[in-house]
């Protein structure tokens, strides 16, 4: 026979808001958000595509500094959530967090040669092989480690995405969709809760 386990539910306090990285993701998201709300970020820099041949054209100063830019902003603003979660690993979460920038970045610039294009190889095979090769060659850097934050740059995204789902919603539906967004919203959260 199993014994009968009663689940308790975690304590909470108000230092969660800023320890826990569910946390972080919703308030770097909505940092993100009100920058391009209130107009400090206009436009988010984009890798072109190329040509063989053409590659030191078309990557010039004028691409890969605005690149430099936002990836040093990332950068600096989720290091200030990383500083709180897992104090003492900030350096080495920068650090890390340029590389898999650059690494990200490789795998856009891989994808957007124009014969690659034309076959449907995407960006995330080319990152999926980066990561292959790296994890599975040259093994993970120790130092690149405090980086390697998946579910924190997704929860973020999620974020994110929730909001210009819901925004596009009230826009697109006027007041409607303001009736939607605050009567779907706090129905789902009860239910899932209950479920």
């Amino acid at each position: 026979m199993t014994e009968n386990t009663e689940i308790v539910p975690a304590k909470w306090s108000w230092s969660d808001l800023y320890k826990q990285e569910d946390w972080w993701a919703v308030w770097l998201g909505a940092l993100l958000l009100a920058s391009v709300f209130t107009g400090l970020v206009t436009a988010v820099p984009k890798l072109p595509g190329w040509t063989w041949g053409a590659f030191g054209d078309t990557f010039s100063l004028g691409v890969l500094l605005p690149l430099a830019v936002l990836f040093a902003a990332l950068a600096a603003i989720f290091a200030v959530g990383n500083a709180f979660v897992k104090p003492g690993t900030t350096v080495r979460f920068v650090c890390g967090f340029l590389l898999i920038a650059a690494l990200a970045a490789l795998a856009y610039v891989l994808a957007g040669e124009k014969a690659v294009k034309a076959w449907g190889i995407s960006y995330a095979f080319w990152a999926l092989l980066l990561g292959l090769i790296i994890s599975n060659g040259i093994g993970t850097p120790e130092w690149i480690k405090p980086a390697v934050r998946t579910e924190f740059y997704i929860k973020t995204g999620l974020v994110i995405m929730g909001a210009e789902i819901l925004f596009g919603n009230i826009v697109k539906f006027g007041a409607y969709g303001l009736g939607i967004a605050w009567g779907v919203t706090p129905v789902v959260i009860v239910f899932m809760w209950l479920f």
